[in-house]
């Protein structure tokens, strides 16, 4: 005949709480350490992404650095920086308000005309102009307009360099990531507009080393999301009427879509169309004064 053990409800009642209180006191002071290494292995994870980003985000400041210090003629004898006359903007005519006076006026801004077209002219008289950080400073891109031979490419160099290098000329804006850019690496137009940034991809994958290759589309993307990108576009100015609606029409859906994003290119004084409807500040690059 089988035993059968009879247990009491109430000591299987005790026996139940007391093991379910233990149960739960020992979760609740292991709690912390669980959050703990939960906090560890986040921290960890974040760690090791901005190691990723940070490699791959010092070795295209190295690239854009070393081909924006190429930039110029005698590249092959000397480096960008050491031959370089800081490039300046002519200052654009301030907003006329009626009953408000001027924030600055001197006999030059009084009696010459302001000649974007011609800043040659005044050149000779010393203007008021801003340099290439004080023209970024602001909420607008700009377009630096001048003449064949004037200096633009050279001044996009310049921006690049100070961006790549963390210049402390640049102010608040010195953590941009500069992506210096010729139209013609752009290879518009873009059809797939659900990857907007996939030209700027490709053409920064061109000066990237293999290590970077597959690691590049994440860092870009993640630049312009987190609106850390200065885009520098060269050769607007050297293209048809035509291809330059699909540059501007490029822009467009990049600031549409990445609203922080700064943009610099170049222009010509006598056509600018498509960047003004955009908000671009034409600026004229000056000469050289004598």
């Amino acid at each position: 005949m089988p035993f059968l053990f009879e247990l009491d409800p109430t000591i299987s009642f005790l026996i139940g709480f007391i093991t379910a209180t233990i149960f739960w006191f020992i979760v609740s002071r292991a709690r912390p350490l669980i959050e703990e290494m939960r906090e560890g292995a986040k921290a960890r994870r974040e760690e090791a992404q901005a190691r990723k980003t940070s490699s791959i985000e010092e070795n295209h400041r190295r690239a854009t650095l070393r081909r924006a210090q190429g930039m110029h003629l005698a590249a092959q004898l000397f480096a960008l920086d050491e031959i370089l006359q800081e490039p300046l903007l002519l200052a654009p005519p301030q907003r006329v308000e009626p009953g408000i006076a001027p924030k600055f006026e001197d006999v030059i801004t009084q009696t010459l005309p302001y000649l974007h077209t011609w800043p040659e002219i005044a050149a000779i008289y010393q203007p008021q102009t801003l340099t290439l950080p004080q023209a970024i400073s602001g909420n607008v891109n700009i377009a630096i307009i001048g003449q064949p031979g004037a200096g633009k490419t050279v001044a996009l160099a310049h921006l690049a360099s100070l961006a790549a290098n963390r210049s402390e000329k640049l102010g608040d804006l010195q953590n941009l990531v500069p992506f210096l850019i010729h139209v013609a690496d752009l290879n518009l137009p873009h059809k797939d507009e659900k990857n907007i940034l996939e030209p700027i991809i490709e053409a920064a994958a061109e000066h990237a080393s293999l290590f970077d290759y597959n690691k590049l589309s994440a860092f870009i993307n993640t630049a312009f999301r987190n609106g850390n990108s200065l885009l520098l576009v060269d050769g607007y100015d050297e293209i048809t009427p035509d291809e330059q609606t699909l540059v501007s029409n490029f822009f467009k859906l990049v600031l549409q879509n990445y609203p922080e994003t700064k943009i610099v290119t170049t222009g010509a004084p006598e056509y600018l169309d498509g960047l003004i409807p955009l908000g671009f500040a034409p600026l004229a690059i000056t000469a050289w004064s004598t």
